[in-house]
């Protein structure tokens, strides 16, 4: 069964945080993780805002981009599109569920659902409500 991989989780793969080492670990587990483009959209713009914040050199931001296209041909990973049909699954979850999160989350959510994954990897402990009151099963670092 897939593992859909959002944010910031795929963050932890870039940068050391006190949940990268749970992060490798759990994915060294997995034989299919899904990345939506919301979450490499996501990535992407992490990375160029700590480089324009002035947080890392120019090479390294190169070595950051780098290592997230070496991630598209390296297993487990699965890049995936998602259609501009997530928006309307955002919708009507917000209108089926008492459980509030923010609007990227909400996408992450919905695109789990267009892609078929009911599983979600998510350092985020107010999405993993919202997933789990969707019927997700959450895997926390």
């Amino acid at each position: 069964m897939p593992l859909y991989l959002d944010t910031s989780c795929f963050l932890k793969l870039f940068f050391t945080e006190p949940e990268t080492e749970s992060v490798h670990e759990l994915l060294a587990t997995e034989q299919r993780v899904i990345i939506s483009f919301i979450t490499e959209l996501e990535t992407l713009s992490q990375i160029y805002g700590n480089f324009v914040g002035g947080r890392y050199s120019k090479r390294k931001l190169n070595d950051f981009l780098s290592r997230l296209e070496g991630h598209r041909n390296k297993n487990p990973f699965e890049f995936r599109v998602v259609d501009i049909s997530i928006f309307q699954i955002a919708r009507r979850q917000i209108n089926s569920t008492s459980v509030h999160c923010r609007t990227l989350d909400r996408l992450h959510l919905a695109a789990m659902e267009e892609l078929k994954v009911r599983r979600l990897l998510t350092n985020d402990r107010i999405q993993a409500k919202a997933a789990i009151d969707l019927g997700f099963q959450v895997i926390l670092p």
